[in-house]
């Protein structure tokens, strides 16, 4: 299979230089745990002939630039020394100028200092880029993958849903269409598929998704589910099918990485919250008293810790409780998982299927169109779709 492009929103951030290590390894074939936490590197999806992870080209859009050994020092993404020492080789990202609505934490907090967005010359901006990234790499498959900061919790609306209305508010530039939806839209124009692997809003519009499914597009989506909130989605149904309840289910988790310091600001946490939280009631059947709360410590870095609570009733009434810690690097968990869904949702693009792509659930907190959050049942629903 030829070369595919894959466009990074937030391409200078470090799971984008951590993709960029991966790509690299696989190349190089210097790392034999490379291939560690995908799903697709292994038999049975083997047989879908997906493109090489070695044969995916890199850009993004930032604002500003990074190598990859500069970001991933900084962040303590990798610490073995053999791996640091092969990370100095590895070429940056090409980053593409991005674009910012009311709803980024970089603009809204006054970080980057920039004039408000016309979104449809930002549309016309972000087109021209892909065209040029296909240009340079000489590549007509291009995949987008939002792994930018959350952005503010935005009101969404009916017109959200009404593909003639958005386009009203879209040219009006209305402040509930986030730059995530700006980037989807670019895509669905230039028939790229779009992976949203953050907790913000983009493909919440149903006006998006109709236009994808008209457009032959396939979307998948949303907050890629890596660690704590993984972790509920095995055990809860575990609790149910030993008929014990759960009370209380209690989850803190500590980054410090810019996820942590944006999901700090209860502004831009609450999307976050409920793809944590939503998942029990769906897998056991009834509401349970939940607190989440994440906390920001800048010495963490990419390293994110968790601390699980669970309260539950067995035999005779009696009370008991489960803890658990989980301590991973952010970036060490997405990488794979995102070189997965780059790899499916551009095979389901060539096999001509569109809009949400529901069989890609697994990888997801918040799967779009998904009634179950089992992971088991989202694992073999990906299974039973490709029939292997």
């Amino acid at each position: 299979m030829s070369k595919i492009g894959v466009l990074l929103i937030g391409g200078s951030g470090a799971i984008a230089c951590s993709l960029a290590v991966g790509i690299d390894f696989f190349k190089r074939k210097i790392n034999v745990n490379q291939h560690l936490g995908m799903l697709t590197n292994d038999p049975p999806f083997d047989k879908l002939n997906l493109v090489s992870v070695k044969d995916i080209i890199l850009a993004g859009w930032d604002f500003k630039p990074s190598t990859p050994y500069e970001t991933c020092v900084s962040n303590k993404i990798f610490h073995k020394h053999d791996n640091l020492k092969q990370i100095e080789k590895v070429k940056p990202i090409k980053i593409f100028e991005g674009i910012l609505t009311d709803s980024d934490f970089l603009l809204s907090e006054g970080i980057i200092k920039c004039k408000p967005v016309n979104y449809e010359k930002a549309i016309s901006k972000l087109r021209k880029d892909i065209q040029t990234f296909k240009k340079e790499n000489k590549i007509s498959d291009v995949v987008i993958v939002n792994i930018s900061s959350p952005h503010k919790n935005i009101s969404i609306q009916n017109w959200h849903h009404d593909i003639d209305k958005f386009n009203q508010k879209l040219k009006a530039n209305d402040p509930n269409i986030t730059s995530g939806m700006l980037y989807c839209l670019t895509g669905i124009y230039e028939s790229c598929p779009f992976i949203e692997f953050t907790p913000s809003s983009t493909l919440e519009p149903e006006a998006i998704i109709q236009l994808a499914e008209k457009s032959n597009v396939a979307l998948a989506g949303r907050d890629g589910s890596t660690g704590q909130t993984l972790l509920k989605y095995v055990l809860s149904p575990m609790f149910k099918a030993r008929n014990l309840k759960i009370e209380a289910w209690y989850s803190t988790n500590v980054l410090g990485n810019n996820d942590g310091k944006v999901l700090s600001n209860p502004n831009y946490a609450k999307s976050k919250m409920h793809d944590k939280s939503h998942g029990l009631k769906v897998n056991l059947g009834y509401e349970v008293e939940q607190i989440i709360d994440i906390k920001y410590l800048s010495y963490k870095k990419d390293n994110k810790e968790s601390w699980d609570l669970i309260e539950f009733v067995g035999w005779m009434g009696e009370e008991m409780s489960l803890r658990i810690n989980w301590n991973g690097k952010d970036s060490v968990l997405a990488s794979p998982l995102i070189f997965d869904l780059i790899r499916l949702v551009h095979h389901s693009q060539k096999d001509k299927k569109s809009g949400i792509q529901k069989q890609l659930g697994v990888f997801f907190k918040n799967p779009i169109q998904s009634k179950t959050r089992n992971f088991f049942d989202l694992h073999q629903q990906l299974i039973n779709h490709y029939k292997i």
